[in-house]
Parts: C-alpha cells; sequence; structure tokens
C-alpha cells in the first residue's frame, strides 16, 4: 500500500518583488503548495501562526497579516484541479488582482492570478504609504502561462516562463525577509 495519499497536483505561490513587479527576471522565492494537499486535507492555511502550512509575517509592517489569514482551497471538478482563495475572517483582507474578497468568502484562483493578502499593493501604517509584502502569483506549474498584464486592460495578457524548482523552505523564509527588510539592509 502507498505511504502517502498526496495529489498529484502542482500549485505555487511566487513572491512578486516589491521594487519591480513587472521584471520576471528577478529571482522570486517560490513557495510551493502541492505537500499540502492530500485526498483527506485540501487546502493550505496561511497566517502569522505557527500552526499555520504556510507561516508568514513582516518585521516592517507588524501584524499586518492575520494569525489565521487565509486558505489555498483544492477542489476536484469533472477531474480537474480548481483552486480558491479563502478569507479566514482576516481584518486587512484578501485580493485576487483588484477585487477584494469579502470576509470569510472566497475568489477562484487561475494560472497567474495575483493574489496580494492582508490590502492592495500599498498599505497605509504609522500614518506612512508602505509597499504590501505580501503579494504573490499563483502558479500551476502547467508548462508556460499567462498573467493580465499591469495595463488597466485585462482582457489581454503576455507570456510569462514556467516557474522554477521551489526551494527549500529555510532559503524561502531568508530570501522573504531580506525582500521584506530591504529597506532597512
Amino acid at each position: 500500500m502507498a505511504s502517502t495519499d498526496n495529489i498529484s497536483s502542482t500549485a505555487y505561490l511566487e513572491h512578486l518583488p516589491e521594487s519591480e513587479p513587472d521584471r520576471p527576471d528577478l529571482l522570486r522565492p517560490i513557495i510551493s503548495l502541492s505537500s499540502f494537499f492530500t485526498e483527506r486535507k485540501r487546502h493550505a492555511s496561511i497566517g502569522r501562526h505557527p500552526a499555520n502550512d504556510v507561516v508568514l509575517n513582516s518585521g516592517r509592517i507588524p501584524l499586518l497579516l492575520g494569525r489565521f489569514h487565509c486558505s489555498i482551497n483544492l477542489e476536484i471538478r469533472d477531474g480537474q484541479y480548481v483552486y480558491f482563495l479563502q478569507d479566514k475572517g482576516s481584518n486587512n483582507g484578501c485580493y485576487v488582482g483588484p477585487h477584494m474578497i469579502p470576509k470569510n468568502g472566497k475568489r477562484e484562483l487561475f494560472d497567474g492570478s495575483i493574489v496580494s493578502l492582508a490590502g492592495p499593493l500599498n498599505v497605509m501604517r504609522e500614518g506612512k504609504v508602505k509597499r504590501n509584502p505580501f503579494r504573490f502569483q499563483f502558479l500551476t506549474g502547467v508548462g508556460s502561462i499567462t498573467r493580465p498584464s499591469s495595463a488597466v486592460n485585462h482582457e489581454s495578457a503576455e507570456a510569462f516562463p514556467a516557474p522554477r524548482s521551489p526551494r527549500n523552505m529555510e532559503q524561502l523564509l531568508s530570501d522573504m525577509m531580506c525582500s521584506v527588510c530591504h529597506e532597512d539592509v
């Protein structure tokens, strides 16, 4: 009997660089979500609390992300994987593209969707506008993908290279902290 009941889903959250979000050539830390999806568990929880599957925090903007902020859920419909971002009652919200998900609501994710946790591109903290460090591109790892262009017209799409292999979690967290704290470096 197989020792694992993992689903053969390939899903990633690729961190978008704060300084130059439209440059696909920059190294972007990747969080692999695939290992969290099994026949019995079809969600990956995200938040500050260590009990989450993906633990994120920002030293530059503390408490921006909720303790149990959101989850990415997997459903299988007609043999196809369908992913959703679900808000878990967060104070600062979740966005897919420019659209805020209602508190405790969910929105379908597509290959290339831009996911912003705890606010849109910019957030207000201590009377200052700061760049949101929790912006990702959702990727399913299926060959080359498309992502909406940064222009207002989201009907057009541009080619985007397939994701790189995910790195280990320790390196990812180190890279994200550097990305989050780059102003203080």
